[in-house]
């Protein structure tokens, strides 16, 4: 039975439908986790020096998901998913060991806000006609020989 419930996921309200009390909506878990994964497994792909073992990389994933859910950061999907994957870019592209999450955050690029949109100015229809008007006098006073 599905039910609305507001409850506290990883920094952010959610209001909305859930299938228990004890479980939260996935989704706002798993972005993070898959960025952080996807940006391991590039690494791991690069075979660096002191990368860990095949054995043990499902639970460096999940210690590096920790350490970075852990930093003093609201995480927002829309702002930091982006900024995530530039990070581990430039991780992989200037590491020649493996990395810790430390230098991750340092490759973290500040945030992108989108600029707000401004609604179209109201302008009068008179208006725009008197200054046409007016425009269309100036223009024959300075072509005038």
């Amino acid at each position: 039975m599905n039910k609305v419930a507001k409850i506290v996921i990883e920094g952010t309200i959610y209001d909305g439908p859930i299938q228990s009390d004890s479980e939260p909506p996935k989704a706002l878990l798993n972005w993070l986790k898959s960025e952080v994964g996807k940006g391991l497994s590039a690494l791991v792909v690069l075979h660096l020096d002191g990368s860990p073992s095949s054995e043990t990389v499902t639970q460096t994933a999940d210690v590096w998901y920790r350490v970075i859910k852990g930093w003093p950061i609201v995480w927002d999907e829309a702002l930091d998913r982006p900024r995530l994957t530039i990070a581990f870019l430039t991780l992989a592209g200037r590491s020649t060991r493996w990395p810790s999450p430390g230098q991750l955050r340092q490759d973290l690029p500040p945030r992108v806000y989108p600029l707000p949109e401004l609604s179209a100015p109201e302008y009068p229809p008179e208006k725009a006609a008197a200054n046409r008007v007016r425009i269309k006098a100036m223009m024959k006073g300075v072509f005038k020989r």
